[in-house]
């Protein structure tokens, strides 16, 4: 009989081990569920957390957007505004016409006197050669000894393009 008792003792170990692996087992599965469930959770919050933070990001996106619009549509009406302004003076400044600047009153020696009679003289044969180009008159005015100040005044040019002029034609062999 303690045969019999070494056996039912025997078994009932073997079913306790049995028992408490069963139980491990069921544990871990608990706590598998568990983690799980708490991973769930957690990647929920991560869900709504990202859904506020893009939805935040947007707004100041379409924000930034309406800011950049009014800046182009700013930029659009003073683009406008510059090309009338750019017109106007285009068209003021074609319709302007080279004047001569009257040059101050000076005492003139007696050569220079004559030299300006003879160019008010001449003056009045330029009246008669608009027909001949402004180059030609200062070439024509030139050979015939008037200065090139009195011409500049006399056609309407500035002195430095008489003298330009005459060099040229000078050079030329004019």
């Amino acid at each position: 009989m303690t045969g019999i008792w070494y056996l039912a003792a025997f078994n009932a170990l073997i079913l306790a081990l049995f028992y408490i692996l069963l139980i491990r087992k069921t544990d871990t599965r608990n706590q598998s569920e568990k983690l799980l469930e708490d991973i769930r959770k957690e990647i929920s919050q991560m869900i709504v957390e990202l859904n506020s933070t893009t939805d935040r990001n947007i707004g100041i996106i379409e924000g930034k957007i309406s800011e950049l619009t009014e800046g182009i549509g700013e930029a659009d009406k003073r683009l406008v505004l510059l090309q009338r302004e750019f017109r106007k003076r285009k068209d003021t400044y074609e319709n302007l016409k080279p004047r001569a600047i009257p040059l101050p009153e000076i005492e003139l020696p007696q050569e220079d006197r004559r030299k300006e009679k003879k160019a008010e003289k001449i003056e009045g044969e330029v009246q008669q050669d608009i027909k001949k180009t402004p180059k030609e008159q200062v070439i024509q005015l030139h050979h015939q000894g008037v200065e090139p100040r009195i011409i500049a005044q006399n056609i309407g040019m500035t002195l430095g393009e008489v003298e330009l002029i005459i060099s040229i034609n000078e050079s030329k062999g004019g």
